[in-house]
């Protein structure tokens, strides 16, 4: 009985020494360079009212006409180029196109898009964002102007319209 005990202690320790490696990681103890998406208001009404600014680099993910995401990037930053987003040359009327595009799909699935604004791990604004909330996704990066953002789910609709069935 005793070396069964002794056993279960010895098997134990990686699994401890993993559990302390990822709460000093969550802590701060380890450096990060993890941006995030953060709701915005001010970033919602900016797509809310069509206006793509040319102060961003425009990437869609998804169809274009139903895009699953629409990200502006500040042009002084680089999105890293093996990401799944799309370059597309924004114009008023494009981007008049897409946003509802996007907001006809949500609605009928009884959602609404909304916006965000994407930051470094220091707090910086390096871009916008639009999508419906779940469809938002990890920001990581590189250096302070190499960002790695990914694409949300290829199901990102789907997955409510086949709730609705």
């Amino acid at each position: 009985m005793q070396a069964w005990m002794r056993t279960r202690r010895i098997a134990a320790i990686p699994l401890i020494c993993l559990m302390a490696i990822a709460l000093s990681s969550c802590a701060g103890l380890w450096p990060s360079r993890g941006g995030r998406i953060v709701p915005d208001r001010e970033a919602t009404l900016l797509f809310e009212k069509k206006q793509c600014t040319a102060d961003y680099q425009y990437y869609y993910s998804g169809a274009e006409l139903y895009p699953h995401a629409l990200i502006g990037i500040r042009k002084d930053v680089r999105l890293e180029d093996g990401t799944l987003w799309k370059k597309i040359a924004m114009t008023p009327e494009r981007c008049k196109d897409m946003v509802e595009h996007m907001q006809t799909r949500a609605l009928g699935l009884g959602m609404f898009p909304h916006g965000f604004v994407i930051q470094d791990e220091q707090g910086r604004r390096i871009g916008v964002w639009y999508s419906i909330l779940t469809a938002t996704t990890p920001v990581s990066m590189i250096d302070d102007r190499t960002a790695v953002i990914h694409t949300p789910p290829v199901d990102t609709y789907m997955r409510y319209e086949r709730e609705q069935l």
